[in-house]
């Protein structure tokens, strides 16, 4: 996971956090204004309050969107979150992750969780799941849906649905130019547009702009840091000594903001390894607090890389194992630890252990074996060259078909690590490789059917 998608996740869980914030603090003044008054009553002021909902000259559209969204806190909630700035038009994963953050700030803010079936009616609701499980502890497992968009094939890094960007900036831009709303947060909310955008000048400008008018905006930091994150990866050029600088003044605004991933990245990239170590310990605090796995192993794997500079290889290698453990704790298994082991095969080597130089051998090829057996191109591969015996045994050869077709179901749920195996991504790869097949249009609809039906039916 990139420094890039860590700061989108961390830009998600902000949004989500003024949200929850905004809004518990809406509601316990009305409340406190409306005492016995029910509990939609309560929903509909503050959505008023928050929306204008009064002023709407649509009159329909408004009696609408109170029977949709102010039955439960997190209706309102939700519609506000997924209909302000950059999230209208983002794909459902970064939704569903931005509805989790949204959650748990709600819950940090005092509301009452709702259940698993309301949570489930509300998602379907936004078009954002077709199927869910729920687990014993009543967290929901979601199966996601196509985006509630007509278009999505442009996407960039950060599955964000760039057809909708030019229409976010420019409604910001008119909020702005008719001073309606927070300005500062109608100007964050522009930074995360140009960013998407890939215009980074503009969005320095913009935030050097709101540093002006507020040089403790922490929001406007970590968008800089962002920013030449992108631009260093784009342009070549090192901006490690300014992202450091933003990162160190927004440390002493509000430090539990600050990415001390990044930050040690950053330093390491400096040339300031001591002072990268130090801050990567502060880095595995925070990840530990935030149970992320993935940056766990990234930051013991980087730890690992320095210690191997400084010739101490006995912490090198302690460092790389704990990255595997939490690599496993993540994936399942050591998937993914394939360079580990190698880098850990050569330390050992220099140091002349080759006892262990051999078992990190041995380590490195199961595992690597593992990682292309779980890769998508080796599966749709293999299925493409099923597809293909199929075409050979001909249409009309049903029982042969039908253990051919069991043996295809095998596969696919070996694809899908046995779990829940129709969705989308199934039916995409059948009509993939079915293209491949020397059937006409209908026999070809014909004999996805067919398939389709076996593995529902499963």
């Amino acid at each position: 996971m990139g420094l890039i998608n860590w700061l989108m996740h961390r830009t998600l869980r902000n949004h989500a956090e003024e949200i929850a914030k905004q809004i518990g603090k809406e509601y316990s003044e009305v409340k406190l204004k409306a005492q016995g008054v029910a509990e939609t009553e309560l929903l509909r002021t503050v959505a008023n309050n928050i929306l204008n909902i009064s002023r709407w000259q649509d009159k329909e559209k408004a009696n609408k969107f109170i029977n949709l969204y102010c039955d439960t806190i997190e209706g309102l909630a939700y519609y506000i979150g997924l209909n302000v700035g950059v999230m209208k038009g983002n794909s459902v994963g970064r939704c569903l992750q931005f509805i989790e953050y949204l959650d748990i700030a709600l819950k940090q803010n005092g509301f009452k969780l709702q259940s698993p079936e309301q949570k489930t009616a509300r998602l379907k609701h936004f078009g954002l799941i077709q199927k869910h499980e729920i687990e014993a502890d009543h967290k929901i497992i979601l199966t996601t849906g196509q985006p509630n968009t007509e278009k999505t094939e442009d996407v960039d890094e950060n599955h964000v649905n760039k057809e909708y960007l030019p229409e976010s900036l420019a409604n910001i831009n008119k909020l702005l130019s008719i001073r309606s709303g927070n300005v500062l947060e109608l100007l964050d909310a522009k930074v995360e547009v140009l960013t998407l955008m890939h215009k980074t000048d503009e969005a320095v400008q913009t935030c050097n702009h709101i540093l002006e008018i507020d040089s403790r905006h922490a929001n406007a930091y970590i968008a800089l840091a962002t920013i030449y994150q992108m631009k260093a990866a784009g342009e070549g050029k090192d901006y490690a000594t300014i992202i450091v600088e933003l990162l160190q003044k927004l440390e002493k605004i509000e430090p539990e903001k600050v990415s001390y991933y990044v930050l040690a990245g950053a330093l390491e990239d400096k040339g300031d390894v001591d002072e990268a170590l130090r801050i990567y310990q502060k880095a595995i605090l925070q990840e530990q607090n935030n149970d992320n796995s993935s940056f766990l192993e990234s930051i013991y794997s980087s730890i690992a890389k320095i210690l191997t500079k400084q010739k101490k290889y006995p912490e090198a290698i302690a460092a790389y194992t704990t990255a595997i453990e939490y690599s496993i704790k993540e994936f399942g298994d050591d998937s993914f630890c394939f360079e580990t082991y190698a880098f850990m095969r050569a330390l050992y080597a220099l140091m002349g252990d080759f006892r262990n130089t051999n078992e990190m051998e041995g380590k490195f090829s199961a595992a690597e074996k593992l990682h292309t057996k779980k890769s998508p191109a080796f599966h749709d591969e293999k299925l493409a060259s099923m597809y293909k015996s199929l075409n050979k045994l001909g249409v009309q050869e049903r029982a042969t078909t039908s253990k051919f077709y069991d043996l295809v179901l095998l596969e696919l749920k070996i694809q899908n690590q046995n779990q829940d195996i129709w969705n989308t991504e199934v039916e995409k790869v059948i009509d993939s490789v079915l293209a491949d097949v020397e059937y006409d249009k209908d026999t070809r609809a014909i004999e996805k059917m067919r398939l389709i039906n076996r593995i529902r039916t499963k």
